[in-house]
């Protein structure tokens, strides 16, 4: 996947909406058009960076259910390996985030 849609897509899969008074085409390059989960229209704001922040990464995370998170670390320790998925980094993360959600699309 590209990061641009990695990035919206945790956005989308945490609550976070692009805003409606922006077309829908300009979600890859309009950052700042964005309402955080239930935020009003008129509050824009940017999501965060979840392929540079870790801790933007652990808040995807831990806003999911109990379930999730175990097939999440299943898929990261297969990702990064069982011994070092503690250190895995935020596209590591993000990768297996979105494949927990099966949302992960392969590049051809």
């Amino acid at each position: 996947m590209k990061p641009e849609t990695q990035r919206i897509t945790i956005a989308e899969a945490c609550g976070w909406r692009f805003s409606p008074h922006y077309d829908a085409d300009l979600k890859c390059i309009a950052l700042g058009c964005w309402v955080r989960a239930g935020g009003a229209d008129h509050e824009l704001e940017m999501p965060p960076d979840y392929l540079d922040d870790l801790d933007a990464m652990h808040v995807a995370v831990m806003s999911k259910s109990g379930e999730f998170k175990l097939k999440y670390r299943e898929i990261l320790a297969d990702i990064c390996g069982a011994m070092h998925y503690h250190n895995a980094t935020a596209p590591q993360r993000a990768e297996a985030f979105l494949k927990a959600l099966n949302k992960w699309e392969e590049v051809e």
